[in-house]
């Protein structure tokens, strides 16, 4: 498989998310709870979605799911490179929290130096459970 076509496989995920999904939302606040647990927040006017870990596991959702990852960790770091890379173009930021604190920050809001993505260390093992 040659680069480009590993790029078409992670580009449609966030071709969807930033050309389709987000812009949808072209003002206000968009909240999701599941089981009474916060799971999904939407700011347009900051440009941020808000995922918490635990409202996701309420609602039946894995976050592999969410975003159609499939492969080990390598392809993970890809992906996601492309994906932050994309979201900060457009201006957009994406956090994921687990129990209140950061995990996972990708989009503008991050240094271009690290990728784009910020990890909680402390946080790890529980984003790879997720994705892998």
């Amino acid at each position: 498989m040659t680069k480009e076509d590993k790029k078409k496989q992670v580009e449609p995920i966030a071709t969807l998310l930033v050309d389709t999904i987000l812009p949808v939302f072209s003002s206000g606040k968009f909240r999701v709870t599941a089981n009474g647990f916060p799971a999904l927040s939407i700011d347009c006017e900051s440009r941020s979605l808000e995922l918490e870990a635990r409202g996701m596991e309420e609602s039946g959702l894995k976050l592999s799911q969410l975003v159609g990852h499939r492969g080990g960790v390598a392809k993970l770091l890809k992906d996601s490179q492309v994906i932050a890379k994309k979201l900060a173009r457009e201006g957009w930021t994406i956090t994921l929290y687990d129990r209140g604190s950061k995990a996972l920050t990708v989009g503008s809001k991050v240094s271009r130096l690290t990728g784009h993505i910020r990890v909680n260390p402390l946080k790890l093992r529980k984003l790879l459970k997720e994705f892998l």
